[in-house]
């Protein structure tokens, strides 16, 4: 546990309410997966559009991810999963907030906002962090010596220590993927983990290699 984590009992009852959502947790072990992008299937996958519409689950996430950066200047979402997230933060928290494009706009722009010399400390919003190639494209332009990064998000696959060595950066999670397998079922625990082990070697792999041939891997 890391010094920004707090795996209380409330948090654990608030990552409950989310297991509870249909669509947010699905798993196919015996066909072909669920389609997580047009022609890629996996066999597990976290959703975590599917909880934007439970303001009871939306805003409390939102709300402990902006405690993490209540020294942040500004608020980056990732399009499209940080997005939300980062708006509340940047309301509740009074800091600027820049949402970060995947595609560059018609005139070539990056991030819908600006971030200006004085802001020091960027927090960049992600939803689920598997590799950290999504968060990059929000600070790849803007990382410099008079700067410091911190990639923020609701759901990590376990890979902090290396994105945060292999970018120099900081990164800071409210659950691991653990923390939803530990609430499983211990029979469908059982079957799921190995999957999900499987997963986190490849990521490692990737991570250390610097090549990502999968969208799903770049989150």
């Amino acid at each position: 546990m890391n010094k920004y984590e707090q795996k209380d009992k409330k948090d654990l009852e608030l990552l409950k309410k989310m297991l509870a959502v249909q669509g947010f947790f699905t798993y196919d072990l015996e066909g072909k997966g669920i389609q997580v992008v047009p022609g890629r299937y996996s066999a597990v996958f976290v959703n975590m559009k599917k909880t934007w519409s439970h303001p009871e689950i939306l805003f409390p996430l939102a709300k402990k991810m902006a405690n993490l950066c209540k020294d942040c200047d500004c608020a980056i979402g990732i399009e499209s999963g940080g997005s939300p997230y980062a708006s509340l933060m940047a309301k509740d928290n009074k800091i600027n907030l820049v949402l970060a494009r995947k595609e560059a706009s018609e005139r070539g722009e990056n991030f819908a906002g600006y971030v200006g010399e004085k802001e020091k400390l960027l927090a960049i919003v992600e939803d689920v962090v598997a590799t950290g190639k999504s968060a990059e494209m929000g600070f790849s332009n803007i990382k410099n010596d008079n700067n410091r990064i911190r990639i923020v998000c609701v759901l990590s696959y376990g890979m902090d220590e290396l994105i945060a060595k292999k970018y120099d950066i900081e990164v800071v999670s409210l659950y691991q993927i653990d923390d939803l397998l530990n609430l499983l079922d211990p029979d469908l625990n059982t079957k799921i983990t190995p999957y999900i082990r499987a997963y986190q070697e490849r990521l490692r792999g990737m991570i250390a290699a610097g090549k990502y041939t999968d969208k799903e891997y770049k989150s």
